[in-house]
């Protein structure tokens, strides 16, 4: 995708390159024309006309007179074309053998790869692939015109359709939809969770087993631990109201509210002469600090 994008931008820069030469030569071209040899025949003008402007770029100087930007989809496209047996050689095998799944039912990025899987999969060309009208009729319009070699063809091309295939998959494997659940980090965490039907079931499991209170008990955990947690919440904001808590240095700000800040145990006033003269943090604040300048943050995995 990278180098795809960097052949488009040195495609634009050669468009653009190209334009500046040419456009002189348009003007040379409309000087010329109408004072142009009327004896000439029709190859000695197309010859002397060519001369002036060449041939192939009398579309493009015409389609940017017509408003038209360089398209940088097509140069990609191009690129693509061009890198199809890099796909064939790197990614259709892994297509091919990991079982990717998506982390809800009926996706149509399951159907491409099913596509892919079925036809490859049994041995065939990619010059053998049709694509189905139901999967044709869910892709876009804009997406399905640079599916094709050229806008008159009826078919999709089978090698863009393949790279089509791997856009979407790369974009749903970065965002975490699409899982393959023998992998650590690509598996569906669902994959690892009990399912409902066994939490529904967990009264039955239990007497099966011969432990009918280990319901009740955590119903019963839990509920204790909720109340203490609410008990507990209000009685520590009561004594904070209250000034009981003497951790809490409250204060009336200008504008009729709160503002509060948490006390140090110790007042003592710091004999170095040397941490006398450094400012006050908060411990979160230095440990983001330390964390980026060495790099630590880079150890850890999200969950």
């Amino acid at each position: 995708m990278a180098e795809a994008k960097a052949y488009a931008d040195k495609k634009k820069t050669e468009y653009h390159s190209d334009l500046v030469v040419d456009l002189p030569k348009l003007a040379k071209f409309l000087t010329w024309f109408p004072k142009r040899k009327f004896s000439l025949n029709h190859d000695e003008l197309n010859q002397a006309a060519y001369k002036v402007l060449p041939e192939e770029q009398f579309p493009v100087i015409a389609q940017f007179l017509q408003g038209s930007t360089f398209d940088t989809k097509a140069a990609m496209r191009e690129f693509y074309l061009k890198s199809s047996r890099l796909f064939a050689l790197y990614l259709r095998p892994i297509v091919l053998t990991v079982p990717f799944v998506f982390y809800k039912e009926k996706n149509e990025v399951i159907a491409l790869i099913d596509l892919i899987k079925k036809h490859y999969g049994s041995g065939k060309g990619p010059s053998t692939l049709i694509l189905p009208q139901a999967l044709k009729d869910a892709i876009s319009r804009t997406q399905l015109a640079y599916l094709k070699k050229g806008s008159s063809e009826e078919q999709v091309d089978p090698h863009l359709f393949e790279c089509f295939v791997y856009h979407k998959m790369y974009r749903r494997l970065d965002k975490g939809l699409l899982c393959c659940n023998e992998s650590v980090s690509h598996c569906d965490i669902n994959h690892d969770l009990i399912s409902d039907g066994l939490v529904d079931d967990v009264e039955k499991i239990a007497l099966e087993f011969g432990y009918p209170k280990i319901p009740n008990y955590c119903d019963q955990r839990l509920d204790d631990a909720l109340l203490m947690l609410d008990t507990t919440w209000d009685k520590t904001t009561k004594r904070i109201n209250h000034r009981e808590n003497t951790g809490f240095s409250i204060k009336e700000t200008k504008t009729g509210g709160q503002d509060w800040r948490l006390d140090y145990d110790s007042k003592t006033p710091l004999e170095d002469a040397f941490f006398s003269t450094l400012p006050q943090v908060e411990i979160p604040d230095l440990m983001l600090y330390m964390g980026e300048r060495i790099n630590m943050w880079s150890s850890f995995t999200h969950i």
